[in-house]
């Protein structure tokens, strides 16, 4: 039987539904041939705020169990696995006992399954403690094949003995067109959204995602309380996390140049990118940095760190990649956008780089991965 003639049943086990994921899985549902069910370990955690909205054209289902944060016990899994009949599973991650279960389980039972990844910090690379290589070259090494994300991931695969023909790439992305879409309604509310923060001809420097420490936002405030010396800037920071008290009192000093928005609605959020002229991710560990991929779609000049794995396959004449921690490189590549032919330049650069990092590109390769599973 042909793959053409053939409807490929697919279950994905994860830990929640998220906005980015809902676009992704609509796109992978499209296809008559393709049967999906995706299971969920939750349906929120609790440093997370978004809405869950059913994606269309897939089967949602939520598993009881144990959750706290991020770990995630569901005991429900072990029937699903033993029982249900499926082409193949695919799993995301392994940092967690559900996962885990389900990993061990299709390893004895010799199913078909495929490992998702998302991402890694380049810095892991080098860094991971020995039991841990080892713990994951035990996950890892068993499965068909590898869904992972970006240049670093691939690298972090291939480490581990995994072969180039088992990986592909699965282009985790936003919805890249609706961003780009949103334009001229983004430029409409950027005069609305800078004037309700008494903004006028500044430059807005915007930052996106937890409030969280590894985030590396203190360095980010820093440059710009030692920029403001020369420069007339202002700062958005966007989201809410359990750093967000020290983050205002690191800004104290320049309170009215720092605006905190709190969180603001995935649906909203590109008024705000479209309000802003340089994006910047001074993460210090981050898989991959996925608001990197939506202020490119907004054609905003990107500053990210060496730790965000989104570096190494989205930077490219678009931006600059500093030093993970480092003020000073971080100081000269926010100084060195202040030029607006520079950040126009940089900015038409980012769209067209993101445009091909797309819900479209995620979809055709996971239809390959389908054909290399159905061989």
């Amino acid at each position: 039987m042909s793959f053409k003639d053939k409807t490929t049943k697919i279950a994905i086990i994860t830990n929640m539904p998220t906005p980015y994921r809902k676009k992704q899985f609509e796109y992978y549902s499209k296809y008559a041939d393709i049967d999906l069910t995706v299971y969920y370990c939750t349906k929120i955690e609790n440093d997370r705020f978004w809405r869950f909205k059913s994606s269309e054209g897939v089967n949602e289902i939520f598993l009881k169990g144990f959750n706290f944060f991020n770990f995630h016990f569901n005991p429900s899994i072990i029937y699903i696995v033993l029982m249900k009949r499926y082409d193949f599973f695919m799993v995301g991650g392994f940092s967690y006992p559900t996962v885990i279960i389900s990993i061990i389980l299709l390893r004895i039972l010799k199913k078909k399954w495929v490992m998702i990844s998302d991402g890694i910090s380049p810095k892991r690379l080098t860094n991971e403690k020995w039991y841990v290589k080892l713990f994951k070259k035990f996950i890892l090494n068993c499965a068909d094949a590898y869904f992972i994300n970006g240049i670093s991931s691939q690298k972090n695969f291939q480490s581990y003995g995994i072969k180039r023909n088992k990986i592909f790439n699965q282009y985790l992305t936003v919805d890249v067109d609706n961003f780009i879409e949103k334009q001229f309604d983004g430029l409409k509310c950027r005069e609305k959204i800078r004037s309700s923060y008494n903004i006028n001809n500044s430059i807005v420097l915007n930052y996106t995602g937890r409030l969280i420490s590894k985030k590396g936002i203190e360095n980010l405030i820093i440059a710009i309380k030692l920029l403001n010396q020369k420069y007339d800037l202002f700062l958005f920071i966007i989201g809410e996390g359990n750093f967000k008290q020290e983050l205002e009192e690191i800004s104290d000093e320049i309170i009215d140049r720092v605006i905190f928005t709190g969180h603001v609605d995935p649906y909203e959020l590109y008024k705000y990118y479209y309000a802003s002229d340089i994006f910047v991710l001074p993460t210090l560990d981050d898989p991959w940095g996925l608001v990197v991929n939506e202020a490119m779609a907004c054609q905003l000049p990107i500053i990210v760190t060496d730790a965000a794995g989104c570096s190494a396959d989205l930077i490219k004449n678009n931006g600059y990649i500093i030093k993970a921690g480092d003020v000073k490189e971080l100081t000269k590549a926010i100084e060195d956008l202040i030029d607006p032919k520079t950040r126009r330049l940089f900015g038409k650069n980012s769209r067209k780089i993101i445009s091909k990092w797309t819900y479209n590109e995620s979809a055709n390769s996971f239809r390959e991965l389908i054909k290399y599973l159905n061989r």
